[in-house]
């Protein structure tokens, strides 16, 4: 029997399970595809690029921030605001460092230094030795990752556009279901799909993980002048690792910030033109029966 000449809740059903079959098969696919070896602990002397592979771009941002704030070149002001010190950029020499000491002359919120294209431009050497190491898709592995992509969302909505242009062709246009539920499907496939992190990448950072899984007693027992394992530490588990009562500064100043962090990421398709001036390196890169019944 047609799917398709399956009245609007039989149709639902059927789409509903094939569309979870589908994104089931196309994720264990993914994963078959995914570069799994892992290839040295050399990052561990950086927490910058451990911070990019855990959350991309403006997460290495963060965790630089919080460095600098640590070895007081950066000041917090009311709660949201930060400003470099006098003389700050006598102090740093990475190119990311130098340029947010050089966005934060004037207070700023870190959501707008983290939109500084010349700052976001920065983390593309984090972003390149991590597509190095597969740790993120690159070349034949992302190629290969995108052609999967477009075949699972190009079946996915080759159903449902299907059943509605044959349910138009018959004259019935209650087909508001079936989109609201297709962009449904599509959503959560989206949000299963991995975006840049391979498997190796992600078995590097638990390893990593487990490797500091006393992070927190390691916190509490820090001096002032241990920043660069505090970086560490926030890179592999996240700005919420740290302490109120050491750190409390830190869950004020992040939560705009980290609430509107994917929406950051859009920073990176226009600072390309700006990388070459910041010494950076390189670009930056009703019913159910509402399915054409």
């Amino acid at each position: 029997m047609n799917p398709f000449d399956w009245k609007g809740p039989e149709f639902l059903v059927f789409y509903g399970f094939f569309g979870l079959c589908w994104i089931i098969t196309v994720r264990i696919l993914l994963r078959a595809v995914s570069p799994s070896k892992i290839s040295g602990h050399e990052m561990l002397k950086d927490p910058y690029t451990i911070a990019c592979l855990r959350g991309e771009e403006p997460e290495v941002i963060r965790v630089a921030i919080i460095s600098l704030i640590e070895r007081g070149l950066l000041i917090v002001s009311d709660g949201e605001y930060l400003k470099s010190t006098e003389n700050a950029k006598d102090f740093v020499k990475k190119p990311l460092e130098v340029e947010i000491i050089r966005s934060t002359q004037e207070p700023k919120r870190i959501e707008d230094i983290i939109e500084d294209s010349q700052v976001y431009a920065c983390t593309r050497p984090y972003i390149d030795v991590l597509e190095a190491k597969d740790y993120f898709y690159a070349g034949k592995a992302k190629s290969t990752k995108n052609t999967l992509l477009f075949v699972g969302y190009g079946v996915l909505l080759f159903i449902p556009i299907t059943k509605i242009l044959i349910a138009l062709n018959r004259g019935k246009t209650n087909v508001g279901f079936l989109v609201i539920f297709s962009v449904i499907m599509v959503a959560f496939m989206n949000f299963l799909t991995p975006k840049k992190i391979t498997s190796a990448g992600s078995a590097f950072l638990d390893n990593m993980q487990l490797l500091l899984k006393d992070a927190t007693y390691r916190l509490r027992n820090l001096t002032k002048g241990e920043s660069n394992e505090l970086a560490l530490i926030v890179a592999v588990h996240g700005i919420s690792i740290l302490p109120v009562e050491t750190y409390g500064y830190a869950k004020d100043l992040f939560a705009r910030s980290l609430k509107s962090g994917s929406a950051n990421s859009s920073c990176g398709s226009s600072c390309g033109s700006s990388c070459s001036s910041s010494g950076c390196g390189g670009g930056c890169g009703g019913g159910c029966g509402g399915c054409g019944s």
